[in-house]
């Protein structure tokens, strides 16, 4: 146990060693991101679409609950029932309509799959393509100015006593991704 702790101690102490040998500079991505034109917009209009996509899927499974509830009306099932303690207890009929509502079910079950499948596609289309754009001109930017890490400073700021502000290249990297 004392090994492992000393292990960690010694990882932790070279590895800011190493860190602070290497060429460090800092960013504000949301900074960059709410600068970056399109950005917001993009942000806003899929989680309009993601909203739109899952009040479609609750009305229908709404829906859907009307009609099991609509069917068991008429019996008296206790909720520790299994389906096909239920199943034995329906007539003929309502077995038949029953079943067709599990289908209907799984059906919903694809539906959602497949609507959230065709958002993260337009997400990507959409919001993934500014971020492929970002990303590009950040690397371009450490590449040219010989910076070998670059920090995300409003991720780390909690656990960040202090930091030299000086490093903090968001508003340069603005500047490059508005061009």
């Amino acid at each position: 146990m004392k090994f492992s702790k000393l292990y960690l101690l010694f990882i932790c102490f070279f590895s800011f060693t190493t860190a602070n040998a290497q060429k460090t500079a800092f960013i504000n991505e949301a900074k960059l991101l709410k600068a970056t034109s399109g950005y917001e917009l993009a942000v806003n209009q899929m989680d309009t679409l993601k909203l739109q996509m899952q009040t479609e899927l609750q009305e229908a499974q709404n829906v859907l609950s009307n009609k099991v509830n609509s069917l068991f009306k008429s019996y008296n099932f206790s909720n520790s029932e299994t389906s096909e303690q239920i199943q034995a207890k329906l007539s003929e009929t309502d077995k038949i309509k029953f079943n067709l509502l599990q289908e209907e079910n799984q059906l919903l079950e694809k539906q959602a799959k497949a609507k959230e499948e065709e958002y993260q596609q337009i997400y990507k289309d959409k919001v993934g393509t500014i971020l492929e754009k970002v990303n590009k001109v950040v690397k371009e930017y450490c590449k040219n100015n010989k910076i070998e890490i670059l920090y995300k400073i409003d991720v780390l700021e909690q656990a960040l006593a202090y930091y030299d502000e000086s490093k903090d290249v968001t508003e340069a990297i603005i500047v490059l991704v508005k061009k």
